[in-house]
């Protein structure tokens, strides 16, 4: 379900054809790309079941390989559920903010150095 989502969204205007073909996507490629995920459970137990190496596998390298795009960084919040602290919360969310800040400043770095 969620590769046929991916595949939708982000390869509206692009076939079928060319991402199975992995050409160049036209507007995608090059982009850096940020994977954030959470779980309900902990992750040495999506390790235990195999569903962390899905995760990367769908987030990371389907979604690089099939738009072009290049690897930045891969975010996971294990645990989420109901009922959370919002101390919790708010660590996660300065966790998204520092990785948002983290890819900026490398963007920048990037675009400086070709000047």
């Amino acid at each position: 379900m969620m590769k046929g989502y991916v595949d939708r969204v982000f390869g509206a205007g692009f076939s079928f054809r060319a991402l199975r073909d992995r050409d160049r996507h036209p507007f995608l490629t090059g982009k850096r790309l940020l994977s954030f995920t959470s779980s309900g459970t902990s992750r040495p137990w999506l390790e235990e079941q195999g569903a962390w190496l899905s995760l990367k596998t769908i987030f990371d390298d389907y979604l690089r390989h099939a738009f072009s795009l290049e690897a930045a960084e891969h975010v996971h919040f294990d645990s989420i559920v109901d009922g959370l602290k919002p101390r919790f919360v708010e660590e996660h969310l300065f966790t998204v903010e520092q990785a948002a800040r983290r890819l900026c400043a490398g963007l920048a770095r990037r675009s400086a150095s070709r000047h």
